[in-house]
């Protein structure tokens, strides 16, 4: 049995796994792990003077508001795609015993639409270079840094509550090859295997009750961080096109601008509320939406836009947080007033949220303060 073989075939270590993701012990080893190398900076944040790390990297070019079509500087239309069968089995079967589930075949826990992956990050770069590719590429190039991590503290022996100290006194014991050949220090990322693009938006609602914003609960059934909270909507960057589509199919007509639209209105709204109409309220001023910036999930190797969807107009905001509340249902979705100083604290303080989520909210946050909105914290980037 090849080394592969034994985890996949393993339960014991996916239940493993399944604590230790609930714990967060991968992003506590991630983080220690940057903290030894020269590569990046860890985003920092502090809320109310105490400081906060997550384990995203940046560079300080690539954090700064500014419109959506000024972050892609690069399209490549030619598909690029390259499975690791080995990889896309680890996922679901993962997943797949943790719902009891014998079987665990690949089609039924991951669904291969076309996607926008990133091919190369540059430092001091102000934007990205994308590339047409497919769900199961993106998927596999990320799982070869989650599982690099996992494994790793699995075959060292460490709890899944192992604690930043521990993990500190084992790093020496630990290798990470895939992480050690993968990063460069003025070409951060470049590969002809794409990167997953993922989209983090903190949408806020101006209504007439004051300022509100959207959280999801996810459940044990997704691959992607089970049992944490995230902003909505969060998601890979997607055309929308019916389930397995070819790459083909002819959607590559449709300009990445309006891709990214799309997103930020399709999960959130449910479909009450148009990509096309986003825009045409922008124009008119009655939201604004904004690219915050991007940083790389030093867990996976995901690349995330931070955006802020603000609706700003009264009457708006009433309306569309109407139809979102009916839209969601109540046993998953949470609406919590942004004057909740203490669930914003426990969120983003304690990390009950993804941290690769946490920079999208104090970027936004910080952004709505310096454009005169009194917040009840004081929230802001550590530039330390």
């Amino acid at each position: 049995m090849t080394q592969r073989e034994f985890y996949i075939n393993n339960p014991e270590y996916y239940n493993w796994v399944t604590k230790a993701e609930q714990s967060g012990l991968v992003y506590r080893l991630a983080e220690e792990y940057y903290k030894y190398t020269d590569i990046d900076i860890p985003y920092q944040y502090k809320i109310n003077g105490e400081r906060y790390i997550v384990p995203v990297f940046f560079d300080y070019d690539w954090i700064q508001p500014r419109k959506l079509s000024s972050v892609l500087y690069h399209y490549d239309s030619d598909p690029s795609v390259k499975h690791d069968d080995s990889s896309l089995k680890e996922i679901a079967r993962r997943s797949a015993i943790t719902e009891h589930n014998r079987g665990g075949y690949v089609s039924e826990y991951l669904w291969n639409n076309p996607t926008i992956g990133v091919n190369k990050i540059m430092s001091g770069s102000k934007g990205l270079s994308t590339q047409l590719t497919d769900y199961y590429t993106v998927r596999s190039t990320s799982s070869q840094f989650n599982n690099e991590l996992y494994q790793t503290a699995y075959n060292c022996g460490l709890s899944p509550k192992t604690s930043r100290k521990e993990i500190t006194n084992n790093l020496h014991d630990m290798n990470f090859p895939v992480r050690d050949t993968s990063y460069g220090k003025n070409i951060i990322i470049e590969s002809d295997q794409p990167f997953l693009l993922g989209q983090t938006t903190m949408t806020i609602f101006n209504t007439t009750d004051g300022l509100y914003y959207p959280i999801e609960y996810r459940n044990n059934r997704v691959t992607e961080s089970p049992g944490w909270e995230n902003v909505i909507p969060t998601g890979v960057v997607q055309p929308e096109v019916e389930p397995n589509s070819d790459l083909q199919t002819g959607y590559t007509q449709i300009s990445l601008n309006d891709i990214l639209y799309k997103k930020a209105t399709s999960e959130l709204f449910n479909h009450n509320y148009s990509a096309e109409q986003l825009q045409k309220d922008e124009t008119n001023d009655k939201l604004s939406y904004i690219t915050l910036g991007y940083g790389i999930d030093a867990v996976n190797s995901h690349i995330h836009l931070y955006n802020l969807l603000y609706i700003h107009d009264t009457e708006l905001a009433d309306t569309l947080i109407s139809k979102t509340a009916q839209a969601w249902g109540s046993e998953y979705i949470s609406l919590n007033k942004l004057s909740n100083k203490y669930k914003l604290q426990n969120l983003i303080g304690e990390k009950t949220m993804i941290p690769y989520n946490i920079p999208a909210v104090v970027e936004s946050l910080q952004y709505l303060q310096n454009n005169g909105v009194k917040l009840p914290i004081a929230i802001s980037r550590d530039v330390q």
